[in-house]
């Protein structure tokens, strides 16, 4: 980045960009074109749910609980890797029969989620509660709550 070698974790999005993050720049950078990245938990195979995230980070650190609670969800996974990417989200979201948002609790990712559980009336749920309960603003923030208490 920027004529520098930097390290950190890289993974592609559906545009054929990718979306990188490092701890030496402290936020998430695409690289090329930016847009959504779909996980999908069956190979070849649209499941009936799926689980949204706005970043990667929250999605790692949902992957971490699940371990640490020895659960499996069978969803697809739907990574914004930007609050700008949501119009997109939607519009994947809208073949499925049950959508499950982790979203951070910024300004802009409310209003994000609060346009998602409108459009999908329904199908649509807030899991939010999950780390809010406990006073944290997302995930990865309740990852980090939870090995301070360790």
């Amino acid at each position: 980045m920027k004529a520098r070698c930097i390290s950190g974790v890289g993974y592609p999005n559906e545009n054929g960009g990718v979306t990188f993050y490092s701890p030496l720049i402290g936020d998430i950078a695409n690289i090329g074109e930016p847009g959504v990245t779909m996980l999908f938990s069956k190979k070849n195979q649209k499941s009936s749910s799926v689980c949204v995230f706005e970043n990667f980070l929250d999605y790692l650190a949902y992957l971490m609980l699940m371990g640490l609670n020895k659960q499996t969800i069978d969803s697809d996974v739907l990574i914004l890797n930007s609050v700008g990417n949501f119009l997109d989200g939607m519009l994947e979201c809208e073949t499925y029969r049950r959508v499950l948002c982790f979203f951070r609790r910024s300004r802009a990712s409310v209003i994000m989620q609060a346009t998602f559980l409108d459009r999908m009336n329904g199908i649509s749920k807030d899991m939010s509660y999950i780390y809010t309960e406990s006073g944290n603003d997302s995930l990865l923030d309740l990852i980090g709550t939870l090995g301070k208490q360790i």
